[in-house]
């Protein structure tokens, strides 16, 4: 099964994902948007991952949350990956919380490199669209260049999760399989 851990985020910062999103497909770009309900922050793509690897990786994030607090982020650039004749990815950038999730991802790939070891520096973002081809991409920037300076509001962090993607043929399908409290747990 095909899984990453991920951060999701609320309804509020969906809603305005969504008008950016309406706003990047209005440049008239060959691009695919991320379907809004799919929207989150991958902290660790595993992968193929036999089923029987399951319950080690959960044993993992559930030590791994513990050892961090709930906190807060903030979106606040719109930005791409590629160049400015072909951008291939159009993301939000995170500036409050920034630190912390790239300590998160950058933990997770030590912990879990027995899975599937990454050997990038983590860039926290969240992706919008993939552009398919160069069609339109001056326009694209322009669009991307207009609305650069966006603040979508605060996100509270207080879980990640353990996620299964299925590729169908419009799009993969996102699962929660277990949800990871982040924090030590409170005493009764």
């Amino acid at each position: 099964m095909r899984l990453f851990v991920a951060i999701d985020i609320n309804n509020e910062i969906r809603s305005r994902c969504t008008k950016i999103m309406e706003s990047l497909i209005e440049s008239g770009a060959d691009l695919k948007t991320v379907k809004p309900e799919n929207l989150h922050i991958t902290l660790k793509f595993l992968g193929e991952v036999r089923e029987d690897y399951v319950n080690d990786i959960s044993d993992t994030l559930n030590i791994f949350a513990r050892e961090f607090e709930p906190f807060s982020l903030n979106f606040s650039v719109l930005g791409y990956f590629g160049g400015v004749r072909f951008p291939r990815i159009i993301w939000l950038g995170i500036s409050e919380g920034r630190d912390v999730i790239s300590q998160m991802a950058t933990e997770l790939n030590k912990r879990l490199s027995h899975i599937r070891k990454e050997d990038n520096k983590p860039r926290p973002h969240m992706t919008l669209a993939r552009v398919r081809t160069p069609v339109k991409s001056q326009e694209l920037i322009e669009t991307i260049h207009h609305l650069r300076d966006v603040n979508l509001g605060e996100l509270y962090v207080k879980e990640i999760k353990l996620k299964r993607s299925v590729i169908k043929p419009d799009g993969p399908v996102y699962t929660d399989m277990k949800n990871f409290m982040l924090g030590k747990p409170s005493k009764k």
